[in-house]
Order: structure tokens, then C-alpha cells, then sequence
């Protein structure tokens, strides 16, 4: 959905009308999570390298997948978290803009956030980082949950009434410092409103049910299998994530973020990491067996994912 301003952490060791057109446009955006549940080909000349950083140059060749008509580079950038601090202690604004400029050196074209992220510091960063280059990248924002444009104060539900999606649509232009927004998304589905009328936290972690002491211990094994396939491979256990999530489907295109220059680059290294589909079977058969502990987002989050929109009556 393009919208146009109307003026008229990871582990450091490892053509359809109505409402079939809207699902279908939708199921395209959505990234699948490792495990929740074709072949990519190898496209930089680089060795992967276990992550190490790399000279821009490297990734010239990272590839192009396309979203709907919009066509970004294979891998993009998360943007979430870089000065809102969901995930670690906010940054500082000049390494962040340091950091979208290198992603940006080494071929990403696609940058992703959302009005929620701080909420509205990780948009304002994005824009004041991509403005210079606007013409050059594809800038995906989000709305969708019940946040006062005005003073950040958060419901703690959902809203996806259009008066409500052109609010957000509007303070998010100005934010990224846009005319328009390449790819606006829906965050969280408003079970209140039909689909067709949608044209602060503290440390995520300790909240997160997956991210207890205990659930870490618990899916170790899937850690486990995840170094294995890596040094099989002579890549990272990241890199064989965002891998695996690359040889799903040809219009997927993972956002892992970061705030760590080398992990930008182990990131984009993941393109030079192939699966056959003798390699692909034996990993999903493997990882078939175990079982993951934990939730994937906390109660009141879960509650909002995976939920239909109500029919248009």
C-alpha cells in the first residue's frame, strides 16, 4: 500500500478484486518466524566468511526480490530498536545514521520501521538518516496499534479505522521526512474492522515467554542444530536463519535488525549461503523433532497476531 501526503539481539555466538486482492496483497509481507511453521542461489563472489565485516564492494550483488511492485534488495534492514532501546539501551543518533548509511553502501535497499517503535524515535531516525537518498531506497513503515500522534501515549489496543490510518499515514510522512511511503503495512490486525476498510516497553526480552532462563535452555537443541548446519556450511548460525527464511518463498524478504555494523554484514552474507533441496528437506527434517519452548510474544501481543479481520458486511 503506497500512501502519499495529501497537500492538494541476537545471540553473539550464534489481479483479484475486494477482499481476495487485499489477502493475497497481504500474504505477501508476511515473514515467516524459524520454525513457526526451493533453493536460493548463491549471488556475491565473497566466501561468507563466519560474519566478519567486509568491504562494501562485497555485496554489490546482493541480489533484488520483489514485494508486490516494489522491487528491494534480498536482505533488508530492521529498523526498530536502534534509538527506542525495545531491545538494548538506545543509541547514539550519529552511529545509527552511520550505520543505515553502510547498510545502504552495501546494497540494501530496503529499510523498515513503524510509528510504534519508541514510539515515532525510530521513524524520525530512519528519515533524517534516508532523506539525502530518498530516491535511492524503499522506505516500509507500519501502523496499526492505538498511539496518540500527537503525545505517544499508548492505548494498549489496536486501531485500524481509516480515520485513524490517515492520522498515522500523516505523522509518519512528516517523521521520515517523505512524500511518500513506499510499503505501509499493517502492524497488528484490528479484529473490529473489516479488512477492506483498511486501505513503551521496557527490555522486550524480559517479557518475551521465549526468553525466560528456562525456555533458553530448553531450545538449545535448536541452537545446537543451527551451529552444526553452520559449520557445515562455513557460515553463521544467522546466517543460516535468514538462509532457510530465503529459500522459502522468492518474495520473502527477511528485516533482521541491528545495531552492530559487523552483524550488518554477517546479516547480507546470509544471500551467499544456498540450500539444495536435498540439504533444505534434511534441515526441516531435522528440525521437525524439536520442540520449541515458550511463546513468541507475550499474552496481550499474541492476541493480536494471527487473527482475522471480520467480513465487510
Amino acid at each position: 500500500m503506497s500512501n502519499r501526503r495529501s497537500d492538494d539481539s541476537r545471540d553473539h555466538d550464534l489481479a483479484m478484486p475486494g477482499r481476495r486482492k487485499i489477502l493475497a496483497a497481504g500474504a505477501s509481507l508476511i515473514g515467516a518466524t524459524l520454525l513457526t511453521g526451493g533453493s536460493v542461489g548463491a549471488q556475491a563472489q565473497q566466501p561468507v566468511g563466519n560474519g566478519s565485516s567486509s568491504s562494501p564492494a562485497v555485496f554489490a550483488s546482493i541480489g533484488r526480490r520483489g514485494l508486490g511492485s516494489l522491487e528491494v534488495s534480498a536482505i533488508g534492514l530492521g529498523c526498530m530498536s536502534m534509538k527506542s532501546g525495545n531491545y538494548n539501551p538506545p543509541k547514539d543518533t550519529g552511529e545509527m545514521i552511520r550505520l543505515i548509511h553502510a547498510a545502504v553502501d552495501r546494497g540494501v535497499t530496503y529499510f523498515d520501521t513503524a510509528e510504534a517503535y519508541g514510539p515515532f524515535i525510530d521513524e524520525e531516525l530512519v528519515g533524517e538518516a534516508l532523506s539525502p537518498i530518498r530516491d535511492k531506497v524503499v522506505i516500509g513503515t507500519k501502523f496499526g496499534f492505538d498511539i496518540d500522534s500527537v503525545t505517544g501515549r499508548r492505548s494498549g489496543g489496536v486501531n485500524s479505522r481509516p480515520e485513524h490510518i490517515r492520522a498515522v499515514a500523516e505523522a509518519s510522512l512528516k517523521r521520515l521526512r517523505t512524500d511518500v511511503i513506499d510499503l505501509f503495512y499493517q502492524h497488528r490486525v484490528d479484529p473490529s474492522v473489516p479488512i477492506e476498510d483498511v486501505p513503551g516497553y521496557t527490555d522486550y526480552r524480559l517479557t518475551n515467554p521465549r526468553f525466560t532462563a528456562e525456555n533458553i535452555k530448553a531450545n538449545m537443541p535448536l541452537v545446537v542444530l543451527l551451529r552444526e548446519w553452520a559449520q557445515r556450511k562455513d557460515a553463521t548460525p544467522a546466517q543460516i536463519a535468514l538462509a532457510w527464511l530465503l529459500a522459502q518463498k522468492p518474495w520473502i524478504v527477511p528485516i533482521p535488525g541491528t545495531t552492530n555494523l559487523q552483524h550488518l554484514d554477517e546479516d547480507l552474507g546470509a544471500v551467499q549461503v544456498s540450500f539444495s533441496a536435498a540439504e533444505l528437506q534434511a534441515f526441516n527434517a531435522e528440525a521437525s523433532k524439536i520442540v520449541v519452548h515458550g511463546e513468541r510474544l507475550r499474552p496481550g501481543l499474541l492476541m493480536l497476531s494471527d487473527v482475522e479481520a471480520p467480513p465487510k458486511r
